[in-house]
């Protein structure tokens, strides 16, 4: 059996790319699988993300690009099956025209939605999505809660597959037990992820357990060029960094250390692997990577 997957690969987007790069090792190691890992050579201009950029992996197929629609495709490799892997709105209308080749030419197609719910509420979006969702053959999502952002009569073809396990990447020792002990939120800052909240709770909890920091690691949405400082304002996540900008540079938190900005992998795991907890204090949550 032959696999297209389509899907960003290597360190640029943690989340998405790293559960690709797992997936892709796992699948091509079943007998009789051939899986072709099929990257975006660019999926929207670099001025619409309003994140900091991390670094770029080489090597892989990078071909899909938003401004070439003639590279809308994975009917070139001749797959028995295409696999999408959706996180962004930015992908709706890429994959709208590779599940609609896929359906002329018979292929069956499975979309795992990594955000059931959009971060990105509008009605545009939605109904791009929502488009692919009754293309697609099989809809995978990572949690039972995400059901409820799908429409009923698409739930015959969900498939609820939890995330697997895998070992982190450092090989830093464990820190001392006498170090000071931490709490650690990691991931991308946007309003949803309630990083706002969790420093104000902190506080409290400041007060009554002393000797614990709470450790806030991540990149903010906030933009890096003038279209994207707009992007993000539309976003509604410009607002949002500069709140947390402040708090970052405020002397009345108590044990709070900032780390803003992209974290490579191996820092990344150390922070995780050195916490005595990990928090993440969403705001609303339906099984994201």
């Amino acid at each position: 059996m032959k696999i297209a997957m389509l899907s960003t690969f290597g360190p640029e987007v943690r989340g998405v790319s790293y559960y690709s790069d797992c997936l892709r090792t796992a699948l091509s190691a079943i007998e009789g699988v051939e899986l072709v890992a099929v990257d975006y050579a660019r999926l929207y201009p670099g001025w619409l993300y309003p994140a900091e950029s991390g670094a770029v992996a080489e090597g892989h197929n990078r071909i899909v690009h938003y401004a070439k629609p003639w590279t809308w495709t994975l009917s070139g490799w001749s797959p028995d099956v295409i696999h999408l892997q959706s996180w962004s709105f930015a992908t709706s209308v890429i994959h709208r025209r590779i599940l609609k080749e896929a359906r002329r030419r018979n292929i069956p197609s499975v979309i795992t939605l990594h955000n059931p719910a959009s971060h990105e509420r509008s009605w545009p979006l939605g109904t791009l999505e929502r488009g692919c969702l009754r293309l697609a053959d099989r809809i995978i999502i990572h949690d039972s809660c995400g059901l409820e952002s799908i429409p009923a009569k698409w739930h015959a073809k969900v498939e609820v597959i939890p995330h697997g396990v895998e070992e982190l990447q450092t090989d830093s020792p464990l820190p001392e037990i006498t170090e000071t002990p931490y709490v650690l939120y990691f991931g991308n800052i946007r309003p949803y992820k309630g990083v706002d909240l969790l420093v104000a709770a902190w506080q409290q909890v400041a007060k009554e357990v002393p000797g614990v920091r709470l450790c806030i690691a991540g990149r903010l949405w906030q933009g890096q060029t003038l279209l994207g400082r707009l992007t993000a304002r539309m976003l509604g996540t410009a607002a949002y960094a500069k709140k947390i900008r402040a708090l970052s540079g405020s002397a009345d938190l108590q044990r709070v250390e900032f780390h803003l900005g992209f974290i490579e992998d191996n820092e990344l795991d150390r922070l995780i692997r050195g916490a005595r907890y990990t928090v993440f204090p969403y705001t609303r949550f339906s099984g994201h990577s």
